[in-house]
């Protein structure tokens, strides 16, 4: 029987970690009811303390992808795996608002990293013809990591009949996904391959790619200079965009989704929750489509790409703001179906881009603090705008000036993805002893 191989499995690791990721976040949203009342919290407190969680997001991605590049991926999978599972478990240990806003920014803090970490660890061990592949599958953890607190977390509070024993029981992923990061996950093929844990036709299937374009296989070591220089590039400033508008289509329309469905088109509870899992299943599509696509369409450059999925997403919302009740629910699930579609598939040419831009070296660095600088506007600015946009009406509530909003948002994304360039990022070094001998040397692809 033919092995899987270690690249895969690694993959399966990243897969994995993610999915726990996107799980304990979800976690504490589904079950956010029962924690308010039980803790006595107003709905300011909940409020702050279920956004600050979004503080050490940022703060998290900014530093955590600076750090796997220059420590690696595998010491920062290992100390924030274990660290956001004695996290969760501590959840379900809260007794007043100070317990409650202390794990919400631990949490952040601790999970930020991962996806930065990921990207880096794919780029170095994905040739480039299977990353997008490699990409989009990494992607489907965090569609099925929103999906399933709701499949888990109501079943198990029924039967333990409490909600604090469903934090304690995700210890038990949260280990398993320490020690497959410990088994599993090796910072670099040649680090794998020099334990013997990679055959040496597997890390010439991986490698080939750099060889034949002539650059090194192993990748710069990144420094403080480096941020300096992605912060003078502009492209850095149109990739944080581009973030900035994923995030705000996605976070920011999810946010207002339920409240849109219910007390804009005045849908039941079980009405809206069959609508809202729309997105997600046809995101899941996108996301494998985009990936393969990728995969067997190379020469097809990020750039369109992204101008297609954001310009379509424009088209998507709206066809949403067309609706102006239940009954036309043909348009609504049209609409639905297209954002999910391609607003999370956006995700797929964004993180590939940023492995053909930066390359194995930075792009932990590069991802992570683009994405803390869009989350800023992204998962903050932009849903208190659209909130502010809603209108209070004797019919319900009025949407028109939100749909406006992501639809400017969506159209500034299919424009600025047209100024990317996916030449790589050349990294300018100082050789050591000498201030003065400056080379400049790209980044690995």
């Amino acid at each position: 029987m033919k092995s899987i191989p270690k690249r895969y499995v690694l993959l399966g690791t990243l897969w994995f970690i993610f999915m726990i990721n996107m799980l304990d976040r979800g976690l504490t949203t589904t079950l956010l009811p029962l924690i308010r009342n039980d803790l006595g919290l107003s709905l300011f407190i909940t409020g702050l303390a279920s956004s600050s969680f979004f503080i050490t997001i940022i703060i998290g991605n900014m530093f955590g992808g600076y750090l796997s590049d220059k420590w690696g991926g595998r010491i920062i999978l290992k100390v924030i795996t274990i660290a956001f599972s004695v996290v969760t478990v501590f959840t379900g240990m809260i007794q007043n608002t100070v317990h409650f806003i202390a794990v919400r920014l631990s949490l952040g803090l601790f999970e930020a990293p991962d996806i930065s970490a990921s990207l880096g660890l794919i780029s170095r061990w994905f040739p480039a013809k299977e990353r997008g592949r490699a990409t989009s599958l990494l992607m489907t953890s965090a569609v099925l990591g929103g999906i399933l607190p709701v499949v888990i977390a109501i079943p198990l509070t029924t039967y333990f009949g409490d909600w604090r024993p469903v934090f304690y029981v995700m210890i038990i992923p949260g280990l398993l996904a320490a020690w497959a990061v410990w088994k599993f996950v090796y910072d670099s093929p040649e680090k794998a391959l020099a334990r013997g844990r990679l055959s040496q036709e597997e890390y010439a299937l991986i490698t080939e790619g750099a060889l034949a374009s002539g650059l090194p296989v192993q990748a710069p070591k990144v420094d403080r200079s480096v941020v300096v220089q992605l912060m003078k590039d502009r492209n850095f400033w149109f990739a944080i965009l581009l973030i900035f508008a994923q995030i705000s289509l996605g976070v920011g329309f999810g946010l207002w989704q339920s409240t849109y469905l219910m007390e804009g088109l005045h849908f039941t509870l079980a009405q809206m929750g069959m609508i809202a899992i729309i997105p997600g299943i046809f995101s899941l599509l996108g996301i494998l489509l985009f990936g393969y696509l990728h995969d067997r369409r190379p020469g097809i450059g990020s750039r369109w790409v992204l101008l297609v999925s954001f310009a379509a997403s424009a088209g998507a919302l709206f066809l949403l703001s067309l609706v102006e009740s239940a009954s036309q629910l043909g348009l609504l699930v049209t609409g639905m179906a297209m954002h999910g579609f391609f607003m999370t598939a956006s995700m797929v040419p964004i993180n590939i881009y940023f492995q053909k831009r930066y390359g194995s070296g930075i792009v932990a660095t590069a991802y992570g603090l683009s994405n803390g600088l869009a989350q800023i506007g992204g998962s903050f600015l932009t849903p208190i705008v659209a909130g502010a946009l809603i209108i209070q009406t004797s019919a319900g509530l009025d949407f028109s000036l939100v749909f406006v909003l992501f639809i400017g948002i969506a159209l500034t994304g299919a424009l600025t993805s047209l100024f990317l360039t996916e030449k790589p990022f050349t990294v300018t070094t100082h050789q050591p002893n000498d201030s003065r001998n400056v080379s400049k040397e790209s980044v690995p692809v």
